[in-house]
């Protein structure tokens, strides 16, 4: 019985730490050239459609599982969803240090 509950403890830590292990390993990089982001399809989803409900975010994960590209948050201004412009200063980005969020300079919070 003791033999036999120890392989069963083994085996469920063993499938909890495989199961973490594959969740890591399971990223996707951003479409947008140059970038070189990768993330978690739920992750990336959650921050993108951070206005919409569960299902169109878990949709988006699953479809980004799938192989359909994505452009992450540092493409698009976290305020006002608007690209960056680099030739016109205010319409230029900053970028948070801790997190994968960009501003325009006028939409900056301060």
């Amino acid at each position: 019985l003791i033999q036999s509950l120890k392989i069963c403890l083994n085996t469920s830590l063993y499938l909890k730490l495989k199961m973490r292990v594959d969740y890591l390993l399971q990223v996707f990089l951003c479409e947008t050239a140059m970038c070189g982001r990768f993330y978690h399809p739920m992750c990336i989803a959650e921050i993108t459609l951070r206005d919409h409900d569960k299902s169109e975010q878990i949709a988006l994960a699953e479809s980004i599982k799938k192989g359909e590209g994505f452009s992450c948050s540092m493409h698009k201004c976290w305020k006002c969803g608007k690209g960056e412009v680099k030739e016109e200063r205010d319409l230029q980005f900053g970028i948070c240090r801790r997190c994968p969020r960009v501003w325009h300079r006028k939409c900056f919070p301060a």
